[in-house]
Order: structure tokens, then C-alpha cells, then sequence
């Protein structure tokens, strides 16, 4: 399935189609206020292009981002390659950059455990037992 050149908000609507057949629940139809590319196409079509979506409210935009792990699992290999992230002001870009370096550092140094970010915090797991160890959480105000 080929979506580079289509418009943003035909990808937007595959994006909740898809959503909507991984999940047994309600169907998702967030309103949409608007859709937009952010800056300009590289010339290195690998390289991403974001799109910005505003939606009518947060509950919309909670239901979208917690389903977002769903399209890792499409069969299609274009959404398994999407990333989904809230819009982010730049001390909250700056401190997630931070917990990213953080968990990429802890990724090396500890290949048997599962590390995720989650309420500021980056969480190890043993692999084995995957249930979060809370001497190995990293606290960020």
C-alpha cells in the first residue's frame, strides 16, 4: 500500500479506518477540525513528513494516541511504520528528549530488560517477569 503521495487527510481517515479494525469496541470517529503537513518534503522520501491534527476535544485526542500502539500490529506494512505523538510545547519536547536518551542509555546497558517511558518516568522490566521494578524508575519532576 503506497500513501506517500496522498493527501493528509485521506491518510488520516485510513489511519482511523485501521484503528477501528483492531479494536472489538466503539468505533473511534474523532471530529476533525484541521489537518495540515508541517514544513516542507524532503528530498529523502525515507525521512518523514508530519502531519498536524487538531481534533474538537481531548477526549478524542486521549482515545486516538492510547490506541495508537494498534498500528503496530496492522497488517499493512505502512501503519506498522507510524508514530502518533501529542503535540508537545518545547520544554516538554526538551524534557521527553531527555527520557528518551535515558531509556536508549538504559536499552544498552541492560539488553535482558523491557524499558518504556511512562509518566515521565523511564520504567525497566525484567523481561521475565514484566512487572515494573521501582528501583529501576528514573523520577522526573
Amino acid at each position: 500500500m503506497e500513501k506517500e503521495d496522498n493527501r493528509p487527510e485521506d491518510i488520516l481517515t485510513d489511519v482511523f479506518f485501521d484503528l477501528n479494525n483492531q479494536v472489538d469496541s466503539v468505533s473511534m470517529r474523532p471530529q476533525v477540525v484541521s489537518v495540515r503537513r508541517i514544513g516542507v518534503q524532503k528530498s529523502d522520501k525515507s525521512v518523514a513528513w508530519p502531519i498536524r491534527v487538531t481534533l474538537t476535544n481531548s477526549d478524542d485526542v486521549k482515545s486516538v494516541l492510547s490506541r495508537s500502539n494498534l498500528l503496530k500490529k496492522s497488517p499493512e506494512e505502512f501503519f506498522r511504520k507510524l508514530y502518533l505523538a501529542q503535540d508537545r510545547t518545547p520544554e516538554k519536547r526538551k524534557e521527553h528528549q531527555k527520557l528518551v536518551s535515558e531509556m536508549k542509555r538504559r536499552i544498552e546497558s541492560e539488553p535482558e530488560r523491557y524499558h518504556y517511558i511512562k509518566d515521565r518516568r523511564v520504567i525497566s522490566v525484567d523481561k521475565r517477569l514484566s512487572t515494573p521494578d521501582d528501583s529501576t524508575q528514573n523520577a522526573n519532576p
